[in-house]
């Protein structure tokens, strides 16, 4: 044996939360951990409530979606998957052959995702205006805010786009249709249990 090596970790304290964050101590570290562990938690929940809430409407709704439409769909689907593999280098060719399928197979397995879609867009744009759903100036100031931030520019470079400000007024309308679907389904839920426990 010529040498032994073993493996030794650094030190958990006020040093090492100064070494690998912008925090100065571990108590903040850890704080900071904690929160960004809830939110992700808080968001996969409320994620998973909209889906089976907006699964639940999809499944029942009774509507005749024309071919032309989930063709578009479909194939904006496709150029959404081609933009991706893009930035791996890859084109679609090249995936298509890695996984072993053609163009058209592919095609055939997006149609009912790209069905789903659809229905579940119709389902939001009904709710928006039925609702009469609108989106304030402050909340597109927030979004456009928040946005500037994560991309790391001022809000003055985005706030004269007019087809961002219409992209986030879109965005915040079908959250809103969202929280909105999602509040009757646990409305309706309470009420059906209410019934069970009235039954009794």
């Amino acid at each position: 044996v010529h040498e032994i090596k073993a493996k030794e970790l650094p030190k958990l304290d006020d040093e090492f939360a100064k070494d690998v964050s912008e925090f100065d101590t571990l108590e903040e570290l850890k704080a900071s951990i904690k929160e960004k562990q809830e939110k992700q938690n808080a968001d996969k929940a409320k994620y998973e409530k909209q889906e089976a809430a907006m699964k639940a409407i999809c499944d029942k709704m009774k509507v005749e979606i024309p071919s032309g439409m989930i063709e578009l769909e479909t194939e904006n689907m496709l150029k959404d998957i081609e933009q991706r593999l893009s930035y791996q280098g890859l084109n679609m060719d090249q995936y298509l052959n890695m996984i072993g399928r053609t163009e058209e197979e592919m095609r055939k397995e997006y149609e009912p995702q790209a069905t789903e879609a659809i229905k579940s867009r119709l389902v939001l744009e009904a709710i928006i205006n039925a609702e009469k759903i609108e989106a304030s100036e402050e909340e597109i100031n927030a979004k456009m805010e928040e946005m500037a931030n994560n991309y790391g520019k001022k809000v003055e470079e985005l706030s004269g786009n007019e087809n961002l400000k219409k992209y986030l007024d879109e965005g915040i309308r079908s959250e809103k249709a969202l929280a909105f679907i999602v509040e009757n389904a646990k409305f309706a839920a309470a009420k059906k249990e209410t019934k069970k426990q009235t039954k009794k």
